[in-house]
């Protein structure tokens, strides 16, 4: 697994509602080896279970990161963040991370706009055995 920055410490929780994927992928063999990995190929098996992922936690680590790194271009963080998604979200099937203005306006579509505060805006589809899962939130990028 890659070193995680945004998200260092997040949980390593298994999703026991992934028993089809199991399956799918092959023998009890194959099921026993997957409890000790992190990630399947391209599938994240381990972290924020896809029905139950910690928005307010994600947000938290964001703003904190955000916060102690004067250094890094709003672009620039929310490719790292959309990269880092991938391994603290279990089933993560799409993430969209754009940088917009407090409104919800993105920054590409109004950029001459006087300066104000940015976000990031946030979107996440999981899957588990039981069904689709939406989620979105935004994290304000504001520094001391």
């Amino acid at each position: 697994m890659a070193e995680l920055n945004v998200f260092n410490g997040a949980p390593r929780l298994p999703d026991f509602r992934q028993s089809g994927l199991r399956q799918a992928l092959g023998s009890d063999k194959m099921a026993e080896v997957m409890a000790d990995m992190d990630c399947v190929g391209v599938i994240n098996t381990r972290g924020w279970p896809a029905s139950a992922v910690n928005l307010g936690w994600l947000q938290d680590r964001i703003k904190v990161y955000w916060a102690e790194r004067p250094e890094l271009e709003p672009d620039e963080f929310a490719c790292q963040v959309r990269d880092e998604l991938c391994s603290v979200v279990s089933r993560l099937k799409r993430v969209v991370v754009d940088v917009c203005w407090a409104d919800g306006t993105l920054v590409v579509d109004d950029p001459d706009r006087e300066k104000g505060r940015q976000c990031l805006r946030i979107k996440l589809v999981t899957k588990d055995d039981h069904g689709w899962y939406d989620y979105g939130f935004r994290a304000r990028l504001g520094r001391s």
